[in-house]
């Protein structure tokens, strides 16, 4: 009888820890794909978009940052280089934007619950700029809008 309780209770561990790990899973890869979302819908039909924030802040009164703080995607509205309010959009671990050689911005998410990682990769196009400047890989992008 305790042969059979003792695999029954294994069996039924087991399953538990399964459940758990793939609801971990679910809940990163909900959070990266919030994230991916929100970026393509924000930056789509941005004017200016830049690495610098300089390049960025020199024609534009009012302009924007997405960047990860405090394990959270974040998009701050800037003006004249001072952070006028910040909104927390979701969860992730990190974030890299590049420029692809098609003129699009490529975009890398990592996102994390517990111990599962997910990984989100896409390209955004671009639709008012035909070569934005992202040179490399950076963890910040700041653009302007309409």
């Amino acid at each position: 009888m305790s042969l059979v309780l003792a695999v029954s209770f294994s069996i039924y561990f087991l399953g538990q820890d399964m459940f758990n790990m793939g609801t971990e899973k679910s809940f990163a890869q909900e959070n990266a794909r919030i994230a991916g979302d929100f970026i393509t819908r924000d930056i789509r039909s941005a004017k200016g978009l830049s690495v610098d924030e300089s390049v960025i802040s020199s024609n534009n009164t009012e302009y924007y940052a997405l960047l990860v703080s405090n394990g959270n995607l974040v998009k701050q509205v800037k003006e004249g280089g001072a952070v006028k309010s910040t909104v927390k959009v979701c969860p992730i671990d990190l974030i890299r934007f590049s420029a692809s050689p098609d003129g699009m911005l490529h975009v890398d998410i990592e996102a994390s619950e517990k111990k599962q990682k997910y990984e989100l990769d896409f390209d955004v196009k671009l639709l008012n700029i035909n070569l934005p400047d992202v040179s490399s890989d950076s963890e910040v992008i700041y653009y302007s809008k309409y």
